[in-house]
């Protein structure tokens, strides 16, 4: 079994733009598009998936390597498998520490156009600095958007903990 699902037929790919949209994430409604656009090829792995470094190299379009690192399980780059690997493959990227908005997404689908191979880490707050560090330590460029007041990701309601 494949480490990671490819999604590339087009109408599979409209489905998840038009499912993204219905779940009011039009953040993710841009990465979609550039795929669907044939400008960008978009992997988006879990914490314990190792990185599919193969596909990564024969990729001839910019990659976008998507880390939704801001699910209320937040654990900076260590709990992150891939990071290590992909800490080699990165040419950029961007910790995306405040709520998705369609502008600095694509903003990241233009710097991955320039640098070819891009990470985009969604994270909290709380670990935004440990990402860049990480970042700066692999000697990897890359932007920062903390949000201007308060926390990212909002604390939960009492009555959605269930």
């Amino acid at each position: 079994m494949l480490p990671f699902i490819q999604i590339s037929k087009p109408s599979d790919i409209d489905k998840l733009i038009a499912e993204m949209a219905r779940l009011e994430k039009p953040h993710r409604v841009e990465l979609l598009r550039s795929v669907r656009q044939h400008e960008t090829n978009l992997v988006e792995l879990g914490r314990t998936a190792d990185a599919p470094t193969r596909e990564l190299e024969r990729s001839l379009r910019p990659t976008i390597v998507l880390l939704g690192d801001d699910d209320y399980s937040t654990t900076g780059p260590i709990g992150w498998t891939a990071f290590r690997r992909l800490g080699y493959w990165a040419r950029g990227a961007m910790v995306h520490a405040t709520g998705g908005d369609v502008a600095s997404y694509r903003l990241a689908i233009e710097l991955a156009l320039t640098k070819q191979r891009f990470l985009l880490i969604e994270t909290s707050s709380a670990h935004a600095h440990e990402w860049g560090a990480a970042l700066h330590k692999r000697n990897i460029p890359a932007i920062g958007l903390l949000p201007p007041a308060g926390v990212h990701p909002l604390p939960m309601a009492r009555s959605e903990m269930q």
